[in-house]
């Protein structure tokens, strides 16, 4: 009889061999703090407040959270629409600073816009002092052409230097003296005058010794008449032409019977 309890744990135990077994409720070894008192110090949490424990709220913290509860019974507030670049711009503090590179972009895109501002009113200035220097330029250039017609009208060129001395050049044709003459008088109303006259003094003293006296005698005669009608139908009345006019009739006996009212009225003009 004394080994009955003992086979029968030992039956007992071979018959729940491999089965899971239910846990204990009673426990078989004694608490280390009663149920009432405070959890001791937990090591993985850092402190001595059981999470795992319910608490029981008090009736203050209760009253704040109806709140909560009463949401449907609020009525929603009315809101504004928003814009279109909604959400594209990060929102930061006036006197948030923890985010610098936000705050560094603002301050470059600030200096481009101030240099820009300036760039824009320099460039107003540069294009003026641009435009001034090209009317000064303009007006340098046309200074410089008239300088270099004058010049080019007071200069004279030699063609054609003629030996002097021991063998000078004498077998010269007469064109080649008259055609710098020619280029000369051009230049020089003054100098036609003269150089008109001079011809035509030796032209006419030419024929003289060529032809016979009655001929010479019809060709002034013509002469004359063509020197009235210079006087008589002249429109500008250029002062060197009228003087040449007048010098050719007054070298020249022959030719100083003009009209007095021409002379008069030519010499008026001229003034």
């Amino acid at each position: 009889s004394s080994q009955g309890p003992d086979s029968l744990t030992a039956s007992e135990s071979g018959a729940t061999k491999g089965k899971l077994r239910a846990t204990q409720t009673s426990l078989e070894f004694s608490q280390t703090q009663t149920p009432g008192r405070r959890s001791a110090y937990n090591w993985l949490t850092g402190s001595s407040v059981d999470t795992l424990a319910d608490y029981s709220l008090s009736s203050e913290s209760l009253s704040s959270l109806l709140v909560f509860d009463k949401k449907t019974e609020r009525q929603a507030a009315a809101r504004k629409p928003v814009g279109e670049g909604f959400g594209l711009r990060r929102l930061t503090a006036s006197t948030d600073e923890v985010d610098s590179r936000t705050k560094a972009d603002h301050e470059r895109r600030s200096n481009i816009l101030r240099l820009r501002r300036r760039f824009l009113k320099d460039q107003e200035k540069v294009s003026l002092r641009f435009a001034q220097k090209e009317i000064q330029q303009q007006r340098q250039r046309k200074e410089e052409k008239a300088d270099q017609r004058l010049r080019k009208e007071a200069q004279v060129t030699l063609y054609r230097s003629y030996r002097v001395g021991d063998f000078p050049d004498i077998q010269i044709p007469y064109s080649s003296l008259i055609a710098p003459l020619q280029a000369l008088a051009q230049g020089d109303p003054i100098l036609a005058k003269l150089l008109f006259s001079s011809i035509f003094a030796g032209i006419l003293q030419e024929m003289e010794r060529k032809h016979s006296p009655e001929e010479s005698v019809r060709v002034k005669e013509e002469l004359r008449c063509n020197m009235n009608s210079f006087l008589s139908k002249s429109t500008l009345c250029f002062p060197p032409f009228i003087a040449c006019v007048q010098d050719m009739c007054y070298r020249h006996r022959e030719l100083q019977q003009l009209d007095p009212a021409n002379i008069s009225s030519t010499c008026l003009v001229t003034l």
